[in-house]
């Protein structure tokens, strides 16, 4: 349940505009506190600006739906507490410091890139360059996310490739001094993490560059691990939330992977992401492979073209049509692989024993990679046991009951006998789920579907999250709402065995 505290004083706008349906939103500083404020289109504010409030903070309750999104965590990720709901706010003032020239400063880079490319266009670069994402398109977004290309548009070490190289060949005119360099490189890191709003991906790629910088200045060898701990420890040191940021795990895995894993780097790259990916969208991509082939040819030259544009804006729209040549052939192999059924297959949530065992194999595999000659030892001294003194051919029912109960463990989902009743919050709609003692699953009201599909944003990913695969019964409270559900679960459609009306 939500609550709510009066307040009446003084705070600061730290964010610039961004226009809603019917009203703009901004985000607040209140007493070291962040908060979400919607206010009439009458009201425009800047970032910096002091407004006199009076009003009342509404703090935003966990997820009604178990597993599901919690919007509340999200938001806490962020720093932000709740929502500012106003009833009278005056603009008193304005505080201009480092933040408020930065924030002028990305308008004025955001301004270039619109006066070059159109409206789709200049949004994407925005996310792809300074990680500002809320210009882009939601169908964009979409696309993107189907045919799992959304990794592009997290600021990470891909970006930081290209920035730092672009730097570092600018100094080399200018500075022979190579301390000097390297000292200037990891300011303007720090720079750059800061200026792009420190997203945990940005922020562990800019202290791992850092780091590799900080050994040249010492004379030191950079050691992976070492950088990569050092930047967790950082990035939760800012914001003890990040713990629970998905984005967080699937760039240090990513990271992981791609160095230690000796295969192509897309490969390794959702190898170790797989377990993330599966329980947190409970949904999973056979093309991915396909669609990062393509992609990997194509991001490298946006990312280099559009710093180009974003820094010189109207004085390049004579070289321009490139890139527009290039994003729209992005656009077209993310829409067209997306369309595909092996793009976004869904699956339910596994037990967490089988990704435990998944990640202990592949890492234990990676250290007898990297010591080969350790595992020839061990793998000497268990033939020699298997054959001498546990028999092992003979005992071959001994394994199979052994492995029998490993399945049993790993992918048996353990239900209880007992009746279980489960409300769904679908907005308007009393929806609910039974699952009775014979393992039958009956769905009553899935709730109202106008302006926004409950059955693909809410029932699907509760019953998957849930390992529920398939429903017995569904039970409809209105003739003129009438669901069809359809599971693709791998490879194979479960349909409802019967539907009540």
């Amino acid at each position: 349940m939500n609550q709510y505290h009066n307040i009446l004083g003084t705070a600061k706008i730290v964010s610039n505009k961004e226009e809603k349906e019917y009203k703009n939103k901004y985000i607040i500083k209140y007493k070291k506190y962040k908060f979400i404020l919607y206010v009439e289109k009458d009201f425009n504010f800047q970032y910096g600006d002091i407004v006199y409030i009076d009003g009342e903070i509404e703090e935003f309750s966990f997820s009604k739906n178990f597993k599901l999104f919690d919007y509340k965590r999200y938001l806490r990720q962020n720093k932000i507490y709740g929502i500012l709901n106003v009833n009278n706010i005056q603009k008193i003032g304005q505080e201009k410091d480092l933040f408020f020239y930065l924030e002028n400063l990305k308008q004025k880079l955001k301004r270039n890139l619109f006066s070059v490319f159109d409206k789709e266009k200049a949004g994407f670069l925005l996310g792809l360059l300074i990680g500002d994402k809320s210009e882009i398109f939601d169908e964009t977004k979409t696309s993107f996310k189907n045919s799992s290309l959304s990794h592009i548009l997290a600021l990470s070490g891909l970006h930081i490739v290209y920035v730092t190289s672009g730097i570092k060949f600018i100094l080399d005119f200018f500075i022979k001094n190579q301390r000097l360099k390297n000292f200037l490189m990891i300011a303007f890191l720090i720079f750059f993490s800061i200026f792009t709003g420190g997203s945990p991906s940005c922020i562990r790629a800019c202290i791992m560059s850092s780091m590799l910088f900080l050994s040249k200045i010492v004379f030191r060898k950079n050691d992976f691990i070492t950088s990569l701990l050092i930047s967790l420890d950082i990035i939760l040191i800012i914001n003890c939330y990040n713990i629970e940021s998905t984005g967080m795990w699937l760039s240090f895995l990513a990271t992981f992977g791609i160095v230690y894993i000796k295969f192509n780097s897309s490969i390794a790259c959702n190898l170790m992401i797989l377990p993330i990916i599966w329980n947190s969208y409970n949904r999973i991509s056979l093309t991915f492979f396909i669609s990062n082939f393509f992609a990997s040819y194509l991001i490298g030259p946006i990312i280099i073209l559009g710093y180009i544009y974003l820094l010189l804006g109207e004085y390049s729209k004579c070289f321009s049509f490139f890139e527009k040549f290039l994003i729209d052939m992005l656009f077209k192999i993310s829409k067209k692989i997306g369309n595909f059924s092996l793009s976004k297959i869904l699956v339910p949530s596994i037990n967490i024993i089988f990704w435990i065992i998944y990640y202990v194999i592949i890492f234990v595999w990676i250290y007898f990679y990297y010591h080969k000659d350790i595992f020839y030892v061990l793998k000497n001294k268990l033939i020699f046991i298997l054959r001498n003194k546990l028999n092992f051919m003979q005992n071959k029912k001994c394994i199979i009951i052994v492995l029998f109960f490993m399945y049993m463990m790993i992918f048996t989902i353990t239900k209880g006998q007992n009746f279980e009743l489960h409300f769904i919050d679908v907005g308007q709609g009393d929806c609910s789920l039974i699952l009775t003692p014979s393992n039958k699953t009956i769905l009553i009201d899935g709730g109202n579907n106008e302006g926004f599909d409950n059955g693909e944003n809410v029932i699907v990913p509760y019953l998957l999250k849930n390992r529920i695969t398939k429903l017995d019964y569904v039970i409809v409270s209105h003739r003129r709402f009438r669901p069809y559900w359809r599971f693709i679960l791998c490879f194979r459609k479960y349909e409802c065995k019967k539907r009540c009306y």
